[in-house]
């Protein structure tokens, strides 16, 4: 009875819990210490996992011969927490000394 017990409430919560969110907001950045400079696409709405959005990021790069450059393709649940993570970004790179150069670029 009490594993019974166990996954039935197993079950409740998961359905409580709700469907997980097929989508996210993210940008993603493109940096290069060596040239002090920082790429970053607008903000866009994506169901594609992280990777593909990194993926096609680095190859815009490449196609425009920028090949050093580490990316990433932060995610939040919203559009303004997103935006208040990108400003860091780049506010954050600009002490560094980096110029960031942001893209009309989305997957």
């Amino acid at each position: 009875m009490t594993l019974r017990r166990g996954l039935l409430t197993a079950v409740w919560l998961a359905a409580a819990a709700g469907p997980a969110s097929a989508a996210d907001w993210r940008y993603c950045l493109a940096a290069s210490d060596a040239d002090h400079k920082v790429y970053v696409s607008a903000p866009f709405f994506t169901s594609d996992d992280w990777l593909r959005a990194e993926t096609a990021f680095r190859d815009l790069l490449k196609r425009s011969h920028l090949e050093n450059y580490t990316v990433q393709c932060p995610r939040s649940d919203d559009e303004s927490s997103l935006l208040a993570m990108q400003r860091h970004a780049i506010n954050f790179n600009s002490q560094y000394g980096n110029r960031t150069t942001v893209l009309d670029w989305h997957p």
